[in-house]
């Protein structure tokens, strides 16, 4: 079982990788809302469900010599020929050490995640923690894109779910109930979320940077709302994605 589950996660990061691809392209589309309708839905799908399969294929045990080799080597050096070809190509660029280069983020932020997972399970009810913790950040101002800190707190809850439905009995024994597999209704409900967000789109262009949780909301109480919504709609594509027939 647990092997035909990994040949889905090979063929669902294809798929994922093709839609960072295409949510890229689209970065500086938000003059234009039809792009930024398809940028939001690759959104939705792509780092919170590979944070998911991370923390799915993530050992109780971690090597740290492996992960500074495979995570933590890998980001400072890519991180620094970013830097190198962005002060060549673009005279307006300002180098900070505290944000690692582009798309390095996520690295760093696996590193941190495998080295405090055997500290972090030990936690009672760490999974809720997390989700609450994801919330709240967004109000501390300093939580932001440096060290990435915001998104090293708000992808957190998908690595956990991925690690404690791979590896704790009490979730395992009802993980179906958990991720059902999306029927006719579930799709539709599906359908009507997204609806939904096209319209707030509509009226509020813009959103699609709240997918990445690169910033907080300080005192603003719809920003947090807004993150809640993200993550249930986030949630329920990581249900729809993983028990699709077109992965297995």
């Amino acid at each position: 079982m647990k092997e035909k589950c990994i040949y889905k996660f090979d063929n669902i990061k294809v798929f994922l990788m093709i839609l960072v691809i295409i949510a890229h392209t689209l970065i500086n589309s938000y003059g234009d809302k039809g792009m930024e309708y398809i940028r939001f839905i690759c959104l939705c799908y792509t780092m919170p469900l590979f944070t998911f399969i991370s923390g799915y294929l993530s050992k109780k045990e971690q090597s740290l010599k492996k992960n500074c080799i495979r995570l933590l080597l890998p980001c400072i050096i890519f991180t620094i020929i970013n830097d190198l070809v962005q002060e060549w190509v673009n005279p307006n660029y300002i180098f900070s050490w505290k944000q690692p280069g582009f798309a390095m983020w996520y690295l760093w932020v696996l590193f941190v995640y495998r080295f405090a997972l055997p500290y972090l399970i030990r936690i009672k009810y760490i999974l809720l923690f997390s989700f609450l913790l994801s919330w709240f950040v967004g109000f501390i101002p300093f939580v932001g894109a440096n060290y990435s800190l915001s998104r090293l707190c708000c992808f957190l809850p998908y690595f956990l779910l991925g690690y404690t439905i791979a590896n704790e009995d009490v979730l395992v024994r009802y993980k179906n109930e958990i991720f059902q597999k999306l029927n006719l209704v579930g799709y539709l409900v599906l359908t009507f979320i997204f609806i939904g967000w096209f319209i707030i789109i509509t009226f509020r262009p813009g959103l699609t940077f709240a997918t990445a949780f690169n910033d907080g909301y300080s005192g603003n109480i719809n920003g947090l709302m807004l993150r809640i919504a993200l993550q249930f709609t986030i949630y329920y594509c990581i249900d729809g994605i993983l028990y699709s027939k077109s992965f297995s």
